[in-house]
């Protein structure tokens, strides 16, 4: 998940707490720290998500190593998010259950178990109880073969109180230099709505899930040169060593990264959509349009 576009999307949601389930290296939870949000707990079983979520964050607790598709290891992690949220709860809880069965870049077997782990976020949500949530996975799962789990998701969250909101974000109209399209579910207590994207959409793309305004005029957004045309051309001489930087920063992109100016100078004052709240079958039937 990249940072930029969980920084973004953070702002659909009143600041507060955050956890972060199936976390890896922990992109999720750093959008939502940049944006002003307490990263409470986080958990996964990969260890080198794990390992790299505690190099970012020393001094932070690290990450909660447990299966959370096993139903013993689910119940020891949701215990141990209690003990480190306390009394005052969770106020959003995030989180990208595995995709594996339902991606188009892999085998797409319906039968792989890991597709089963979205209900593991839901079962998290009951437990745990946030007042919002948001819930990240492939633009397949609206596709034949995972329709069917979305539908039960979203029957299961809103048996639980919550208002949903489906939308297919396009990451290259929030300026992260990459066509990344993402089926993202919210769940809240009242109105829903998502930030307007500021750079221009590429095809292919799923334009009629992704929540905007029309008639706006957008940026040109952020190529991969923008983001690493001053990475070092040489080769550090070990892993310890400082390789610097091949050249001066040459986008704005570059000085955010090395820390030289702030997200907000970055990023443009972000407008907001009104959220629609297709049903999963509107949602499938708009994306199989592919406009």
């Amino acid at each position: 998940m990249p940072p930029l576009l969980a920084y973004q999307l953070a702002a659909i949601f009143d600041q507060g707490s955050v956890v972060d389930l199936f976390s890896g290296c922990g992109g999720m939870s750093l959008g939502f720290e940049l944006a002003g949000f307490e990263s409470l707990a986080a958990a996964d079983i990969d260890p080198h998500g794990n390992e790299t979520f505690v190099q970012n964050r020393p001094g932070r607790e690290a990450a909660i190593d447990l299966d959370l598709g096993d139903p013993a290891e689910h119940r020891v992690a949701v215990k141990e998010i209690r003990k480190r949220v306390g009394s005052s709860g969770v106020d959003v809880l995030v989180g990208g259950p595995p995709c594996q069965g339902f991606s188009t870049a892999g085998n797409c077997d319906p039968e792989d178990p890991r597709n089963r782990l979205v209900f593991s976020f839901v079962a998290a949500v009951a437990e745990l109880k946030p007042r919002a949530l948001m819930m990240e996975n492939v633009a397949a799962l609206l596709f034949r073969r995972g329709v069917h789990v979305l539908r039960s998701v979203v029957a299961e969250l809103e048996a639980l109180g919550y208002d949903t909101s489906l939308a297919i974000v396009h990451a290259e109209g929030y300026g992260v230099p990459q066509l990344r399209r993402r089926l993202f579910l919210t769940g809240t207590r009242g109105g829903a709505r998502w930030p307007d994207p500021w750079c221009e959409l590429r095809p292919p793309g799923h334009f009629r899930l992704q929540p905007h305004r029309e008639g706006v005029e957008r940026l040109s957004g952020h190529t991969v040169r923008d983001a690493i045309a001053d990475l070092p051309m040489k080769t550090a001489p070990n892993l310890n060593a400082d390789a610097g930087y091949g050249s001066d920063a040459s986008s704005d992109y570059q000085r955010w990264v090395r820390g030289e100016i702030s997200l907000c100078e970055l990023l443009p004052e972000p407008a907001w959509v009104a959220a629609d709240h297709p049903t999963v079958e509107e949602a499938a039937s708009a994306l199989r349009s592919r406009t």
